[in-house]
């Protein structure tokens, strides 16, 4: 079964396709959709359709760019009871990883995760966002919008906000200068991942609206009513080895203690969902290598620090078993790209 996604996601889209000069009707129905299922925010749709539906409403209003005026007309709001919970977090990093825990409320099938900047190196912090693309089209309209949206909402929630780049891994739909003057910072385009990178500054601004009492309320109600579907051992597994990055790497048994479980317990889960602890810290690792060589020009013994290597040549050893390169080719094509 695919996975869904609520409609008030798509609050705005009847307003601004008629702002086009194009009856949102057609396009609705040749997707089995229709105004009365949009107009209830609360209704799951198919995630491959709203997927389909936005690529299609963006060619028959002839417009680029109708992800990024979708997300200009909607805030927060849209995200419905999580929307209470992040605006009374009591600061700005507390407030996406609030989103990025509870956004498969609003679909199990989009994911944002947070990377927070290490203590020893970089001053960023990259926000990536991913989709379930489980239909044959392209998808950038849905990703230029969740990227859009985000932007947005953080523009909102912190005065202090300072992107410093996105990162699309295609080509933009709505055209390169567009983008630039959307989001007012650098894009750059086949990257590894769609992400907002960030000044760590920012993610210490605190709310204005944070109330304690209200988030605790908030938090409650989401943990009783919603379970995340996808919150698998290996996704906490992979949250937990990336936070400590940077730091003195953990062992497995150090990783079974932090999630309360006995290292053979751990062990055993992780073969069940297909995985296994290496695995997993090495994925943490790629993903962490390709950003740090691709967004940063910080030298590579830092970035074998950073990505949990005591020595320069493990890091080179590591790209060159994981991507059959050296980590100045990596830095070279990711730079250039």
């Amino acid at each position: 079964m695919s996975a869904r996604i609520r409609a008030g996601g798509l609050r705005g889209y009847v307003a601004v396709m008629r702002s086009l000069n194009c009856d949102p009707a057609p396009v609705l129905h040749a997707h089995g959709l229709d105004e009365a299922q949009l107009a209830d925010e609360d209704a799951l749709l198919s995630l491959p359709t709203v997927i389909d539906l936005i690529e299609d409403s963006a060619r028959a209003a002839d417009c680029p760019d109708f992800a990024l005026r979708m997300a200009q007309v909607q805030d927060i709001n849209i995200l419905g009871p999580i929307a209470v919970a992040i605006q009374n977090c009591p600061d700005l990093e507390h407030a996406l990883e609030c989103i990025a825990n509870y956004l498969f409320i609003q679909s199990p099938g989009i994911g944002l995760f947070v990377e927070l900047p290490n203590a020893r190196g970089s001053d960023e912090a990259c926000l990536r966002y991913e989709v379930e693309m489980s239909t044959s089209r392209s998808g950038r309209q849905i990703l230029e919008h969740g990227l859009a949206i985000a932007h947005r909402m953080i523009s909102m929630l912190s005065k202090s906000y300072a992107l410093r780049q996105v990162s699309l891994s295609h080509e933009p739909a709505a055209g390169m200068r567009t983008m630039v003057q959307f989001f007012g910072a650098p894009v750059r385009t086949n990257a590894d991942f769609c992400a907002l990178h960030i000044s760590r500054d920012t993610l210490s601004t605190p709310l204005p609206s944070a109330n304690p009492v209200l988030l605790k309320m908030a938090a409650d109600f989401l943990d009783t009513n919603f379970t995340n579907p996808k919150r698998t051992l290996t996704a906490r597994l992979h949250q937990l080895l990336a936070r400590q990055l940077g730091t003195v790497p953990m062992s497995k048994s150090e990783a079974a203690s932090a999630l309360a479980m006995h290292p053979r317990t751990l062990q055993r889960h992780l073969e069940a969902e297909g995985t296994s602890f290496n695995q997993v810290r090495d994925a943490v690792r790629r993903y962490a290598a390709l950003r740090y060589l691709g967004s940063t020009r910080l030298p590579l013994a830092q970035v074998a620090s950073l990505v949990g290597f005591s020595e320069q040549s493990a890091l080179t050893r590591f790209c060159q078993q994981q991507f059959s390169r050296a980590p100045t080719e990596i830095r070279d094509a990711v730079g250039s790209a």
